[in-house]
C-alpha cells in the first residue's frame, strides 16, 4: 500500500531515468518490471506507477543481478546440448527416407473443375 508521504512515479519518468526513449519506452519499463519480479502499480488501463521503494527495489534488482538475456543464452545453450540427439548412421538415415518415400499418395477426394470462370445469368438467382 501507498504511504501517504510516497507520491508514486510514472513509467515515463522512470524510462527517462533508465534512458529508454521511442514510443516502446513505457512498455521496456514494464518488461522490466516483470522480468526481475518487482511488482507496479497499475490504477486505470494506460497508466503504470511505482512507488519509490519499487523503483529502488527494480534499481537494485537491475544493478545487482546478471542480466536475463544471459541467463536466458546459457539455459539454452544447456537446454540445446543435453537434448542432442546422437548421430544416426547414414544406412539407417537412408532406410527412413526410403520408407518415407515408397508410401502410396491417395488421390484427391474432391476432383478439380476445369474451368475456372462461370457466366452471370441475367436476372439474379431463382429467375
Amino acid at each position: 500500500m501507498i504511504r501517504a508521504d510516497e507520491k508514486p512515479i510514472p513509467f515515463e519518468d522512470i524510462a527517462d531515468a533508465l534512458g529508454y526513449d521511442g514510443t516502446d519506452a513505457i512498455r521496456s519499463v514494464r518488461r522490466l518490471f516483470t522480468i526481475h519480479r518487482v511488482p507496479y502499480l497499475r490504477p486505470t488501463k494506460g497508466v503504470y506507477l511505482a512507488t519509490p521503494d519499487q523503483y529502488r527495489e527494480l534499481m537494485e534488482a537491475v544493478t545487482c543481478s546478471p542480466s536475463a538475456s544471459e541467463e536466458a543464452s546459457s539455459m539454452s545453450a544447456v537446454r540445446s546440448a543435453s537434448a542432442r540427439k546422437p548421430a544416426q548412421s547414414g544406412s539407417t538415415l537412408q532406410d527412413a527416407v526410403n520408407d518415407r518415400l515408397q508410401r502410396t499418395t491417395y488421390p484427391r477426394s474432391k476432383r478439380k473443375s476445369g474451368t475456372s470462370s462461370f457466366t452471370v445469368v441475367q436476372g439474379g438467382k431463382g429467375t
